[in-house]
């Protein structure tokens, strides 16, 4: 299994795996931390020490370095990007394109934003029973999939997705107009 290979090779420099997340890793020299997802690696450290760390692990692991994580541009890891906000904190979102091709994909490309996620009492009785054909069946699992991969960048979105979500396998014309008005909402606050 790559992991533990992974976890042997990066401990016999100095990297202990944690307990609670057998996917970070702490590096007691350095104060490091790592974060290994598949085979994709984010590490945090000071600056100074950058160099030393790349080196030892490239003398066991071929590894191709992204760019460094900055106040001054976005960079990419794991579909997201990310950014240094301050010294200490780091701001991360969903790139421009992911949510400009899902508004294509349901023609809400040139939509008139709406200013909140969801309507309170939107549901119509008569729209509560009628099922979706197979085509927007499909079309709304995987647009509930891709705000839901999101949400977590997204706070202001997270209620409206969940609730989406636990209608998945039987969504109604209620749930698409619901989904639709949330897509109207990431249109006017995706570039926040």
């Amino acid at each position: 299994l790559f992991q533990e290979w992974l976890s042997e090779t990066v401990g016999r420099h100095g990297w202990q795996r944690m307990k609670l997340d057998p996917m970070l890793y702490f590096h007691a020299e350095t104060g490091a931390i790592m974060s290994v997802w598949a085979d994709d690696m984010l590490i945090a450290l000071r600056r100074s020490d950058m160099q030393k760390i790349q080196q030892t692990i490239d003398e066991e692991i071929d590894v191709k370095w992204g760019p460094e994580i900055t106040k001054h541009e976005w960079s990419r890891y794991l579909g997201k990007e990310w950014r240094l906000c301050g010294d200490d904190q780091l701001v991360v979102r969903m790139p421009t394109s992911y949510w400009s091709e899902l508004l294509t994909e349901w023609d809400l490309a040139d939509c008139r934003a709406v200013s909140t996620p969801g309507e309170v009492g939107s549901d119509k009785p008569e729209d509560e029973m009628v099922q979706l054909d197979v085509q927007r069946h499909h079309q709304y699992r995987r647009a509930v999939g891709k705000v839901l991969y999101a949400s977590h960048v997204r706070p202001d979105i997270t209620f409206v997705v969940k609730e989406l979500a636990r209608h998945v396998s039987q969504p109604t014309v209620t749930q698409w107009l619901q989904l639709r008005r949330l897509l109207r909402y990431i249109k006017g606050t995706s570039e926040d």
